[in-house]
């Protein structure tokens, strides 16, 4: 009887221990099998991304070395800042589009887009289609027609609040701007 129960619990051993390796070869071939895809494409949405990213975190200031100079790193904003276009120095580039949009500068803002995404190659424009919108009004589009836009499969949209204000500085008077819904359409 005791010789009995001990090759049951033999049986037991065995039978628990060739699942155990079979569970552990089946997890093996799940993980070596799951390799990372290496590429070196960028996708869409991180192009996107990172472009609002940095159009509402660097300020207007961060780009000037003397604001009372007008010694920008951009040469855009150094001819703005001597023209007097730039009221508020102390907001994102994001905000300052809305200043120009608010003052009706809209051919500056598109200027500035422009020179901040296409001329300093953040986007190229023979493979990307970009589109920047405040309120619904387009302010820059790297395309003349909608078609490559209405046709494209990969269409990545992103949007933004944004609102400021700026002072008169004639008057001293504060003006506050804003709300607007910034938008950058971004297309293959």
């Amino acid at each position: 009887m005791i010789s009995l129960l001990k090759t049951k619990k033999a049986y037991f051993f065995l039978m628990d221990a060739i699942f155990a390796v079979v569970i552990l070869t089946i997890g093996y071939l799940l993980i070596s099998s799951n390799t990372p895809k290496v590429t070196t494409e960028v996708p869409l949405t991180m192009y996107l991304d990172n472009t609002m990213e940095l159009l509402s975190t660097i300020k207007v200031d961060d780009l000037c070395i003397d604001y009372s100079t007008c010694a920008c790193s951009n040469p855009k904003l150094s001819e703005y800042c001597n023209n007097n276009l730039i009221l508020n120095a102390n907001q994102t580039l994001l905000d300052y589009f809305g200043e120009l949009y608010n003052t009706s500068n809209t051919e500056e803002a598109k200027e500035l887009f422009y020179n901040l995404t296409v001329e300093n190659n953040l986007f190229r424009q023979d493979i990307f289609g970009i589109e920047f919108n405040i309120n619904g009004e387009r302010i820059y589009s790297n395309t003349d027609t909608y078609a490559s836009k209405e046709q494209s499969r990969k269409l990545i949209s992103s949007r933004k609040l944004i609102m400021g204000y700026y002072e008169l500085p004639n008057t001293g008077e504060v003006k506050f701007w804003g709300p607007y819904i910034a938008e950058v359409n971004v297309w293959e």
